[in-house]
């Protein structure tokens, strides 16, 4: 027997001494002939033998279950470890849902303050009430069957009442011996958020292709197609269901049918493959409309689908067969005129007219690429980038025929109409349009204007080109320059004129070429780069307009090109011809 336990044996061993208490049952460690320790538990009892008082007892080998025992301590115990550090949320309850267990994750979740806040909180408290009875018989089932069952979604209730989506998955266990259910709970509120905005998108989308004005035209995988009214009323037909009766192509025209691209090519992609192409379609009367289709590949109630996308370009083409003509007419002028004299009239006039319709034919280009990249992107609302691009080109070309016609006048010594004028929204929208030519690494414009609106009696179109000319030698001198900053700026004088300047950071002027600097055709630049007749015309512009324009160079490098106008109404505004 074990030394510690020599105390256990003497109430049941000495039977003299019959007031000490007697236990029939005990526990006593026994030294085994090898030195090891066996856990025993002992049945005792009293009895005569051989005609005296004995005492008979029995000892069975408790060893196993010790170990057994001590192993199922030490497995609860990691158990508990396990899930008590799990960032998931987990609880314990009995067969009648009263919690044993939650970890901090679960305690976090509902937003309480302990696990013993929540453990107090009635069974079904945390539960919503429309969820309880399934709760009530999910836990039920769980505990009849014992097999690990298919999670399913409940809402639960935090402390200050918020609702709060969850996935559950559930077991049965054994929880200090007794049947229990491990539930984990999974957070799905974003899921739920996204679900909901899916549906909110989708409905969105519903409803801006029917009301879309732009032709949308719809082909699945599996060969069903949609349209919208606004393709059947482009199409020229009454209602959505004339468009769907017609045979596949037959709205495409037939000299453009080698166009068209199939839904497995598109939904293939490719380098290769053109995001839109331009085309005829024929409408119902007969007609040709030329249209630009867009498309892309989406998914369209559980399935892909190609959506095709119809803009009417009509009114595009009439615009581009304008500037065709124009540029053709400016063309015809620049050959009639490129074999006279640079001292004569004839040269002078053509150099001007080619120099000074660069801004506003640049600006039609510009403008229609930016207006094709922001269509290509496939973001914006195709209607919205029309909307705002098409009269921006229209009102250059109607700019490049004013320019022609201002650049006459100027030379044959016609009055110019003239018009009060903000000289800070004048500044402003030049300003824009060589913004709107070079990007912001080659050019950047640091405006500084008149603290009021400065008025000015002006030709806008002709100012406007005189500040634009500036800019745009502003940035060639700056070239390889590593800053490119151009500050122009505003200031009234006297009361009497504004000042305009634009101040650049390239290598400056030196000193011969400033009294040559508004010279006709006398240019700094490479061969090629310029004629050398932009500040020249500036100079007729300014002095035409009662003002002056004169450069400087400063100390620490650049150039600063100013000019003044007199202000509207004041002495020096003479309000006469432009000669």
């Amino acid at each position: 027997m074990a030394p510690y336990h020599y105390d256990r044996t003497v109430p049941f061993t000495d039977i003299s001494q019959p007031h000490m208490p007697f236990r029939e049952t005990d526990e006593l460690d026994l030294i085994c002939k090898d030195g090891s320790v066996c856990t025993t538990r002992v049945f005792r009892r009293r009895l005569i033998w051989q005609g005296t008082n004995a005492v008979q007892l029995a000892f069975i080998d408790l060893t196993e279950s010790k170990r057994a025992e001590k192993a199922l301590a030490i497995s609860e115990e990691r158990y508990r470890d396990l899930i008590e550090g799990s960032t998931l949320a987990m609880q314990i309850t009995d067969r009648h849902l009263k919690r044993l267990f939650v970890n901090n994750a679960m305690v976090a979740l509902l937003g309480y303050e302990s696990a013993e806040e929540l453990r107090a909180v009635e069974e079904f408290g945390a539960i919503a009430p429309e969820y309880r009875n399934q709760v009530r018989a999910a836990n039920q089932f769980d505990l009849e069957s014992g097999s690990t069952q298919q999670p399913h979604e409940i809402e639960l209730l935090q402390k200050d009442g918020t609702i709060v989506p969850v996935q559950v998955f559930r077991r049965k266990i054994l929880w200090e011996g007794e049947a229990a259910i491990h539930r984990t709970f999974v957070d799905i509120s974003e899921r739920k958020r996204a679900e909901t905005a899916l549906v909110d998108s989708e409905e969105r989308y519903r409803r801006l292709f029917e009301e879309s004005p732009l032709g949308i035209r719809i082909t699945d995988t599996n060969g069903n197609r949609m349209v919208n009214q606004a393709m059947a009323t482009m199409a020229g037909y009454d209602s959505v269901d004339e468009i769907l009766a017609l045979p596949r192509r037959t709205l495409i025209a037939p000299h453009h049918r080698d166009r068209t691209v199939t839904e497995e090519k598109i939904m293939a992609g490719g380098k290769d493959l053109p995001n839109s192409v331009e085309m005829d379609i024929v409408k119902k009367d007969g007609s040709l409309l030329p249209v630009q289709v867009f498309w892309r590949t989406l998914e369209w109630r559980g399935v892909k689908a190609v959506e095709r996308t119809f803009i009417d370009v009509s009114e595009r083409k009439e615009h581009e067969r304008a500037l065709q003509e124009r540029d053709k007419t400016v063309q015809e002028l620049r050959l009639a005129l490129a074999n006279a004299s640079q001292i004569g009239a004839m040269g002078e006039v053509a150099s001007v007219i080619a120099h000074e319709l660069h801004q506003p034919l640049a600006a039609i280009a510009n403008t229609a690429n930016a207006a094709q990249r922001r269509l290509s992107d496939g973001k914006e609302d195709i209607t919205v980038v029309l909307n705002e691009m098409l009269p921006l080109i229209s009102s250059q070309a109607s700019r490049a025929g004013r320019v022609i016609g201002g650049i006459r006048n100027l030379f044959d010594g016609r009055r110019v109409e003239r018009s009060r004028e903000d000289i800070n929204l004048v500044v402003a929208e030049a300003c824009e349009l060589a913004a709107n030519e070079f990007p912001s690494d080659i050019l950047e414009i640091e405006q500084h204007f008149a603290d009021h609106s400065p008025i000015v009696q002006i030709d806008r179109v002709q100012i406007q080109q005189v500040i634009y000319n500036l800019l745009r030698n502003a940035v060639d001198a700056m070239g390889s320059s590593t800053s490119k900053d151009v500050i122009v700026s505003i200031a009234e004088i006297d009361k009497l004129m504004v000042e305009i300047s634009v101040r650049d950071y390239g290598p400056g002027l030196p000193g011969h070429v400033r009294p040559k600097l508004f010279e006709p055709f006398f240019t700094t630049k490479k061969q090629g780069m310029g004629m050398g007749m932009g500040l020249y015309t500036c100079q007729r512009i300014v002095e035409g307009h009662d003002g002056r324009i004169w450069a400087e160079s400063s100390d620490d490098g650049g150039t600063t090109i100013r000019f003044t106008l007199p202000l509207a109404g004041s002495a020096a505004d003479g309000t006469g011809s432009v000669h």
